[in-house]
């Protein structure tokens, strides 16, 4: 049994996915177990979405996913009964996932969960700001006292740490 690892986003590999009836609606559901690696443990995550939302149309947030995980025929839908076999989704891209715990009333334990799949990188790398429309909102976050201050701290006084590069203003030389 893998150990619990912490709430957050990590980088997973889809390892298979299939098809079960759900317990408490009997409809079908897609299952898909994703590979996570953490503090170099990997751990064998679940996600389940089901194809009816609450309001009895289709669920948004599984379709999304499906998509996500590579779907892009929707005469295929029914393949994914066939499992990894099928080559419906795509098991050789890293995806992004949202990992939280949950807690089982009826077994009364933890279990990691896959909460939302979202392609490598996530939403939070898209529409980023350009350097050069960042760069005149700095001396309004009033962070600059502070930031010396710690730049200082970790290089023993000194505001620039010896045979420091610069970094020019290119997208490409920032470092994420």
């Amino acid at each position: 049994m893998s150990k619990i690892i912490p709430d957050g986003f990590y980088e997973g590999k889809l390892l298979d996915y299939g098809i079960r009836m759900t317990k408490t609606t009997n409809q079908p559901s897609v299952t898909a177990v994703f590979q996570v690696i953490h503090m170099d443990e990997s751990h064998s995550i679940y996600w389940q979405g089901t194809f009816k939302g609450k309001d009895g149309g289709s669920n948004e947030t599984t379709l999304k996913a499906l998509v996500t995980m590579g779907l892009n025929d929707v005469n295929r839908v029914g393949d994914i009964a066939a499992q990894r076999a099928s080559g419906l989704l795509d098991t050789d891209k890293i995806y992004n996932l949202k990992i939280q715990v949950e807690y089982n009333e009826q077994t009364q334990k933890s279990h990691n969960k896959v909460a939302f799949i979202n392609e490598p990188g996530g939403g939070s790398l898209k529409d980023l700001v350009h350097p050069n429309d960042f760069k005149p909102m700095i001396g309004n976050l009033g962070i600059m006292g502070d930031l010396k201050r710690l730049i200082m701290d970790r290089n023993g006084g000194s505001i620039a740490k010896p045979n420091q590069p610069v970094a020019n203003s290119s997208l490409d030389d920032i470092a994420f």
